[in-house]
């Protein structure tokens, strides 16, 4: 049982750690990918608060690697606090959620953690 348990604690370790995440002040445009499975019911719901803006680029689902991809640039500079829900559709029970800190420079290149 002990086993069962380090077992499962690394997983969660591992899936917890699947989220791209990275620190780049020359990007024009930063892409999010998040582990997801459209048959399980939950899908990722993001919103954004901050005095800086976003906008969603592109959103694509692929499905041999069970990622969902987000890729989002800059519209006005400033902080951005980008929030990700993994929500289920039918239910609106959220399993988990995935904070991102963004920051929108003058040039609106970017830089996140």
């Amino acid at each position: 049982m002990r086993k069962l348990l380090v077992l499962l604690s690394v997983i969660a370790l591992i899936l917890t750690g699947c989220a791209s995440t990275g620190h780049d002040d020359d990007r024009t445009a930063i892409s999010i990918s998040l582990p997801e499975n459209p048959v399980s019911g939950y899908q990722w719901i993001w919103g954004q608060m901050g005095a800086g803006h976003i906008e969603l680029v592109d959103s694509e689902y692929n499905a041999d690697a069970g990622r969902h991809e987000f890729i989002f640039r800059g519209t006005d500079p400033g902080h951005v606090t980008l929030t990700f829900s993994s929500r289920n559709t039918d239910t609106g029970a959220t399993a988990s959620q995935e904070i991102y800190s963004v920051t929108v420079y003058d040039d609106l290149t970017l830089s996140y953690l």
